[in-house]
């Protein structure tokens, strides 16, 4: 019996002895670096435009310009002739530049005139001293204010057909005039000292201008004369 309780002591510290296995299960860790697909666009590839149409229109969409093949980054510029739009029965119109404001050119754009209004001013035909001539009337003067003054044609059925010396000397509120295409003759000094006169529209008829009629003008940057004129 005590041979028996030996051997099972002997067994029992035999297995206490032994020591867990202290392997561990592998691991496989992906090392994949394949990088990702990349896809191109078929439009990256395509070249940019550098040339463009340039479009100036009036203001009743009247085309006056087109300018083709104008190059990207270069500042539009219109050639040609200053737009106009006719007066109503209420306004006047000057060209005041383009809508929209022109900038370098990266596209196609159409440009259209703007003008500034200006309100029609009325002239009162007695403001006006007229003298008969004979075959029509000579202007002798002005005496009212209007800034802007349009000659009649006719006078008591005849012609207005000359404007005399000093008619309108030194209205300093005069800006504008436009004479009557049956005016033949300017007399000497007529606008003299007329400081703000900036425009003069001469009508289609007029032959004559007197000696310094449009002496000490400083606004008065420029005039266009009719062909009819034959002297100065």
């Amino acid at each position: 019996r005590i041979a028996f309780w030996l051997i099972l002591a002997f067994l029992a510290l035999t297995s206490c002895g032994k020591k867990p296995s202290s392997e561990s299960p592998s691991v496989t860790t992906s090392t994949d670096t394949t990088e990702p697909e990349t896809i191109t666009s078929a439009g990256d590839s395509g070249s940019e435009a550098t040339t463009f149409t340039i479009t100036w229109k009036n203001y009743n969409s009247q085309i006056l310009e087109v300018d083709k093949n104008v190059e990207r980054g270069t500042m539009p510029k219109y050639d040609g002739a200053t737009p106009t739009r006719p007066d109503d029965d209420t306004y006047t119109y000057s060209f005041n530049g383009w809508d929209p404001e022109p900038v370098p050119v990266v596209a196609d754009a159409t440009y259209v005139a703007k003008y500034k209004t200006a309100l029609k001013e009325v002239v009162d035909p007695r403001d006006f001293v007229f003298a008969d001539t004979g075959e029509g009337y000579t202007l002798c003067g002005y005496y009212g204010s209007a800034s802007r003054v349009v000659i009649p044609e006719t006078y008591n059925d005849k012609p207005v057909v000359s404007l005399e010396k000093w008619a309108f000397f030194n209205l300093d509120n005069l800006v504008s005039v436009t004479l009557p295409n049956n005016l033949r003759k300017i007399g000497e000094d007529v606008f003299a000292d007329c400081d703000n006169l900036k425009h003069v529209d001469f009508g289609n008829g007029v032959q004559e201008i007197g000696f310094m009629a449009f002496d000490h003008c400083p606004s008065l940057e420029a005039i266009s004369l009719p062909d009819s004129v034959e002297t100065i």
